[in-house]
C-alpha cells in the first residue's frame, strides 16, 4: 500500500545517504515481522553479508486505535505478533552472534506502555509485553549481551496534523514543554548501545511521568514537574522508524570500528541496513 512504499521509499533514501559517506557500508532488507520465518533470515542474511553482528535495535512497530468494543482478535494477534513476538525471536536469532561480539539489544517500547490511552488498549498491551521481554532477556542473555528498552513520549506530531487543544495539552502536562526530537531518542538509542547499562528502559518523556493530572494544566503542575520531573528529560536516543513493512537501518556507533548493527524500523514490513567497519557519528 502507500504506506508500505513511503517507508521504502526513506529507506532508498537512508541507504543513499550512508553510501555516500562510506561505500559498502549498508544492506537492506524487507520483511514482514508478523511472518515468524522470516525473522531468522533476517538474521541470517546480515550476519552472512557482514561476517559479524553487534546491535540489534527493535524499533519497527504496529500502531492503530483498538477502541473498547470494536477490538477484533485479529488486530490482537498482529499488534502483539510485530511489537512483542518478532523482537523477542530476532533476539533468539540474533543471540549467538551478539555473544561472539559481546553485542547489545535495544527495544523501542513506547509510554503508553505504563500511561495507556483509551483507543490504545492493545496497543499499549503489545508495548507493555516488549517491556517485559526486555527483561526477560537482560536476564537471559548477561553478561555477554547487554539488553536495554527506551519508552519515548511524544516525539512527532502526526502527519496529518493534530488537534490544538489536544496539542496544548500535551504540552502542558511536559514539564520541559516541548515535544520531543527523533535525534533525542537516537541519542539515547546510541548510549545504550555503548558499554554502559543492563536491564533498564529509559524514560524519554520530557518528565511527562512526574505531574500530577490535577495540575497537569497549571504553573504550579508545570514547576512541579520541572522541579521532579527533569531525571527523566527525553533522554539521549530514538533510532529513525517506519513500519512493521519497514527498513532495518543500522549505522556504525559513536567510536566504533567494526560495527554490524541490526536495526529494524517501521510499523509492519521491516527493512534493515547493516553498517559495516567504519565510524560515523548518528
Amino acid at each position: 500500500g502507500h504506506g508500505q512504499a513511503a517507508v521504502l521509499r526513506l529507506g532508498h533514501g537512508l541507504v543513499d545517504e550512508l553510501e555516500a559517506g562510506r561505500q559498502g557500508s549498508t544492506l537492506m532488507l524487507q520483511a514482514d515481522l508478523a511472518v515468524f520465518d522470516r525473522l531468522p533470515e533476517l538474521v541470517a542474511r546480515t550476519v552472512g553479508h557482514f561476517g559479524r553482528l553487534d546491535a540489534l535495535v527493535n524499533n519497527a512497530s504496529a500502531f492503530y486505535p483498538t477502541p473498547v468494543g470494536g477490538a477484533t482478535p485479529a488486530q490482537w494477534e498482529e499488534l502483539f505478533a510485530v511489537n512483542a513476538r518478532a523482537p523477542f525471536f530476532l533476539a533468539q536469532a540474533a543471540a549467538p552472534h551478539l555473544r561472539a561480539a559481546r553485542g547489545a539489544i535495544v527495544n523501542i517500547a513506547d509510554i503508553y506502555a505504563e500511561k495507556p490511552r483509551a483507543d490504545l488498549a492493545v496497543y499499549a498491551a503489545s508495548k507493555a509485553a516488549l517491556l517485559a521481554v526486555s527483561r526477560g532477556l537482560a536476564a537471559s542473555l548477561a553478561p555477554e549481551v547487554r539488553v536495554n528498552a527506551v519508552s519515548p513520549g511524544a516525539i512527532l506530531w502526526p502527519d496529518g496534523g493534530i488537534d490544538p487543544h489536544v496539542q496544548d495539552r500535551l504540552l502542558a502536562q511536559t514539564p520541559l514543554g516541548r515535544i520531543g526530537d527523533p535525534g533525542d531518542i537516537a541519542g539515547t538509542v546510541a548510549w545504550l548501545l555503548g558499554d554502559t547499562a543492563a536491564g533498564t528502559s529509559v524514560a524519554a518523556w520530557g518528565g511527562l511521568r512526574w505531574v500530577e493530572r490535577r495540575d497537569d494544566s497549571g504553573p504550579e503542575g508545570r514547576a512541579r514537574g520541572a522541579r521532579y520531573g527533569n531525571g527523566t528529560a527525553w533522554g539521549g536516543v530514538a533510532w529513525s522508524g517506519c513500519s512493521r513493512h519497514s527498513a532495518a537501518s543500522v549505522r556504525p556507533l559513536r567510536g566504533s570500528t567494526a560495527s554490524g548493527a541490526m536495526s529494524t524500523s517501521g510499523s509492519s514490513t521491516n527493512a534493515c541496513f547493516n553498517s559495516s567497519r567504519g565510524s560515523r557519528r548518528l
